[in-house]
């Protein structure tokens, strides 16, 4: 019925909310095995967005902050399973890789205002 995307994208969310492993590891193993097995791109976009719209509704500070503590915390769990689990690293790699872009876009976007202001 031409719904393989989207049910890849709605699986992808919802690998999204696995739990992390004991040792703080997040995904825990069993999602980081399926998604290594599978490593289709349609489930990678729907995990990214899954994560991404976990963060809900927040308050900003000025500049892009936030972001770069998000995008560190992704890219130590990337470095921790890239030897394991090197499709899902990446994974956790882009999503680092998007918040440094958004800590970027929220920098310029302060310094913006702080002109504006002055």
């Amino acid at each position: 019925y031409g719904r393989g995307e989207a049910a890849d994208h709605s699986l992808g969310q919802l690998l999204s909310k696995a739990p992390p492993e004991e040792t703080g590891v997040w995904p825990c193993l069993a999602v980081c095995e399926a998604m290594e097995r599978i490593a289709s791109p349609e489930i990678a976009y729907g995990f990214i967005i899954g994560v991404h719209n976990a963060r809900g509704a927040h308050f900003r500070r000025e500049g892009g902050e936030q972001e770069r503590e998000l995008a560190a915390k992704y890219r130590n769990w990337s470095q921790q399973l890239v030897f394991d689990y090197p499709y899902v690293a990446n994974v956790l790699k882009d999503i680092a890789d998007s918040y440094d872009s958004e800590a970027e876009w929220h920098d310029s976007e302060a310094k913006i205002n702080k002109r504006l202001r002055h």
